[in-house]
């Protein structure tokens, strides 16, 4: 068939037409002739940028001769380059050493040809002597000399022992460019596993001086390296401060932060006061009585109408759950897996002291139905075991795969991978924070989309394909989609897998269950079905990664803004709207109800309060730093809907809530408030809410049963029992965010994880 066409090529060599054109590149890997190469050589020089581009691509794979002798007019386009580049470095030789080192001095480039040359040094280790040479030949050329440093930084081990086995009189000074380049933590993996003391002696020996002096060395040695070590290289040792990196700017203003409690506490009652002095001309106690029984109404009003939002967005996720089941039942599973149907997924699963889950969590990615995708795991600096476990269990090895700079962060230390799971990418990096290692993990993703999700998260087999179909319907351009959080509590675990659903025992985390499913299957699901959603959880959210890159990614101290954020979820979906918007475009946020993820709750009142701390914080922060899309028609439903309900009802909720609380509470006991208001504040709040409750419980379930008959009757009693103690607690602890705003509080705060359950529940 190719040689058939080929005996068309010298009459139609000379077509304009793209798709004539593409049809003899498309030969070039079936017929490599000569002649296929002259005329693809011709297209490189006269075709249409995107047609000279396959062309020139074809003929760099597919033919030996030298990629940069066919640039041509494109010599100075760093897209061509790389592509040449890609195609010495697979041809592994030491001609193609030398070819690649041409290019490390070349800025738009250079990184393409360090990651390339560590590819293939790491491939074919009989080149290392040859990179090795080449550094000591470099002289006084510093570009040059930093990169091959950073190529054999993916090889720092090899240097080393041979290094010190033959005593090399450079071996300091080769040594300490590896170092120098921030990529070279095998070493300090290699001194905190090996028991051969002389060996790291030897190791301490040669590196100390340098380690000692350079700041960033020291710091992540005195961080990271072992007692014994730290004692050899005479460092002390620093304790990682808990809250995951340095803060920039997280909070907001006090002064903002004062006024608006000041609207919800002392204004109500000091405009009664006022009204009662000049209209009614006194104030005395039944002046204040009054006040009480006003405020209870005006808080069953307020709940009332919040029940009633409630109630509506439950009205519309239950017609959203039904159309995404209708729409379920025509895509077949042969549809969904046809090629490029749906998008390439890179799944970025930031891990930070995740040692006892880590392993099971990156089973179950790993294990997911889905027809392209990879999963990266971003080690933010971790203390503790979980790169030492990851890089064990899966048999990883350093690797020389590229990381684009697309969005500043901190350091990367080193890229692992293995030819047995090429879908696995462990990235390891200097401690930055969540948003930090996101950033990362989207610079080193290859694929249209990324899913982030908590590396202590287990997603259900078939939820990245359930979160992805979705898409198949839109109208419009999907930028992110969200799925359901649910609490692995109680649920039996086996490598990764929940081989049985139950419900926690733990009495505080079944109220969470009822909460967590209230919350994303009315509420999340509704939002979405107005496009209003602003939150996807942080633990399963997938998202369109040229409009993150575009919005500058996740909101660190390193990006644009220079500003941190422990609402970094919420932030991102907000402002990458908020960029549709002004570019006058419509960009869709999906929330799929079938697609679920399992993380672990909090069962102590203490973390559950840090936790829920570090939520509203958040929440402040983020809803005050976007205050300008609030009420303005440009940003749709969002600016007219969404953000005003945020500020009445979860900015301020919480104030008016517990307000309500406690004036029933005290009215009823000194009983000086009406039964009618106690009676209508309570039918405003517990029987809606309850109805709430127990028909987001039946949607989870509408397309398949997760809980058993006894789990679901004992989620309808903590949909009752919820209303006398839980929602109050939950509440009075979201007022501490405030204090802590107040306080100047910043960080994550620390979060004890149990590890995942590999016994029996009980439902």
């Amino acid at each position: 068939m190719g040689f058939d066409l080929l005996q068309f090529l010298p009459t139609m060599r000379e077509r304009s037409e793209s798709e004539v054109q593409r049809v003899f590149i498309a030969l070039a890997a079936r017929t490599p002739t000569a002649e296929l190469q002259a005329y693809l050589r011709h297209l490189v020089g006269s075709a249409e940028r995107g047609v000279a581009r396959d062309a020139y691509r074809a003929l760099v794979t597919h033919f030996r001769s030298p990629a940069g002798e066919d640039l041509g007019r494109f010599r100075d386009d760093p897209v061509f380059r790389r592509l040449a580049i890609e195609a010495i470095g697979k041809r592994p030789s030491e001609q193609s050493i030398d070819e690649l080192i041409s290019f490390l001095s070349d800025d738009p480039i250079g990184e393409t040809a360090v990651a390339t040359l560590s590819e293939m040094v790491t491939r074919n280790p009989w080149l290392l002597p040859v990179v090795i040479e080449r550094y000591r030949a470099a002289g006084n050329a510093p570009a040059l000399r930093t990169g091959l440093a950073r190529t054999l930084a993916s090889r720092v081990e090899y240097v080393v022992t041979v290094a010190l086995r033959e005593q090399w009189q450079d071996a300091e000074a080769l040594v300490g460019d590896i170092l120098r380049t921030r990529q070279a933590n095998g070493i300090l993996l290699l001194l905190n596993r090996t028991t051969d003391h002389a060996q790291r002696d030897s190791i301490t020996a040669l590196i100390g001086e340098t380690v000692r002096t350079d700041p960033w060395l020291h710091s992540e040695y005195a961080l990271h390296a072992d007692d014994e070590v730290l004692a050899e290289l005479g460092i002390d040792r620093v304790v990682l401060d808990h809250q995951r990196g340095s803060r920039k700017a997280e909070n907001p203003r006090r002064r903002i932060v004062v006024v608006a409690l000041a609207s919800v506490t002392v204004l109500p009652l000091a405009g009664y006061l006022a009204w009662a002095w000049f209209v009614r001309g006194e104030i005395s106690g039944g002046t204040f009585i009054s006040y009480l029984s006003g405020f209870l109404w005006a808080f069953a009003g307020y709940a009332f109408v919040l029940n009633t939002i409630y109630l509506t967005l439950l009205l519309i996720a239950v017609a959203c759950v039904i159309r995404q089941q209708r729409a379920a039942e025509l895509r077949t599973h042969s549809l969904l897996f046809a090629p490029r149907m749906l998008p390439s997924i890179s799944i970025i699963a930031p891990a930070y002291n995740e040692q006892e889950t880590i392993v099971e969590s990156v089973t179950a990615l790993l294990n997911l139905n889905y027809p392209d995708f990879e999963v990266i795991v971003v080690n933010d600096g971790s203390p503790d075991d979980t790169l030492h476990r990851l890089v064990e269990h899966f048999e990883l090895e350093r690797t020389g795969r590229e990381i684009t700079p697309h969005l500043a962060t901190k350091t990367v230390r080193g890229v692992y991978g293995s030819s047995r799971l090429p879908g696995l990418i462990v990235v390891d990096k200097s401690n930055g924070g969540k948003a930090d290692s996101l950033n990362v993990g989207i610079n080193a993703s290859q694929k249209e989309y990324f899913a982030a999700i908590d590396a202590d998260s287990l997603l259900e087999p078939d939820a990245l394909l359930e979160l992805a179909a979705g898409m198949i319907d839109s109208e419009h351009p999907v930028v992110a989609a969200g799925g359901n959080i649910l609490p692995v509590n109680g649920c039996r675990v086996e490598m990764g897998v929940i081989e049985q659903v139950g419900l926690p025992r733990n009495r505080l985390a079944r109220f969470q269950m009822v909460e967590y499913i209230r919350s994303f299957m009315s509420g999340r699901t509704g939002w979405a079905g107005i496009d209003s959603l602003l939150i996807i959880s942080g633990a399963f959210g997938l998202f369109r990664v040229k409009e993150v890159v575009a919005a500058h990614g996740y909101l660190t101290g390193s990006e644009q803004y220079e500003k941190d954020t422990v609402a970094e979820d919420m932030e991102l979906v907000v402002r990458v709207r908020r960029n549709r918007y002004d570019r006058g475009e419509r960009g869709v946020v999906q929330y799929a109800a079938n697609a679920n993820c399992w993380t672990e709750v909090p069962e102590t009142v203490r973390v559950f309060t840090a936790q829920r701390d570090r939520w509203q914080r958040g929440l402040i922060d983020i809803l005050l730093f976007h205050a300008h899309m609030a009420f303005r028609r440009r940003y749709g439903r969002v600016g007219l809907i969404a953000l005003p309900y945020y500020y009445l009802f979860e900015l301020l909720g919480p104030w008016i809530e517990v307000q309500g609380y406690l004036v029933l509470l005290l009215g009823l006991s000194a009983g000086v408030v009406s039964q009618e208001a106690a009676i209508a504040a309570a039918v405003a709040s517990i029987p809606l809410g309850m109805l709430v409750s127990m028909v987001s419980v039946q949607l989870v379930e509408y397309r398949r049963r997760v809980f058993t008959v006894g789990g679901r009757l004992a989620m309808v009693w903590i949909s009752l029992v919820e209303n006398l103690g839980y929602r109050q607690l939950a509440s009075a602890v979201r007022l501490r965010a405030y204090l802590s705003v107040l306080r100047g509080t910043t960080g994550w705060g620390v979060m004890r994880r149990r590890g995942f359950s590999k016994k029996e529940s009980k439902t």
